[in-house]
């Protein structure tokens, strides 16, 4: 499993995050709660590396961002909203 890039971190829930090199073909990036909740679900392209967040809405917390593919969790990294 793989750590993502997440910058800055803290953050204000405007981040960009950046994918493993061996990202499948076809995934879905995923922000969860410290409960396990999704937020937010976003289908990405392989050749798309280079991804942005929009979460300023949510309150200030701990949150997790999963990378998914057919096999499971790939990556894994949590991050902090202010």
């Amino acid at each position: 499993m793989s750590t993502l890039g997440i910058a800055p971190n803290p953050n204000t829930g405007e981040f960009p995050v950046t994918l493993p090199a061996h990202t499948p073909l076809h995934a879905k990036l995923c922000v969860l709660n410290t409960s396990g909740q999704l937020i937010q679900e976003k289908e990405i392209e392989a050749h798309e590396i280079n991804q942005s967040f929009s979460l300023s809405e949510l309150p200030s917390g701990l949150y997790w961002l999963q990378l998914f593919s057919d096999e499971g969790i790939i990556g894994l990294d949590k991050f902090v909203k202010e």
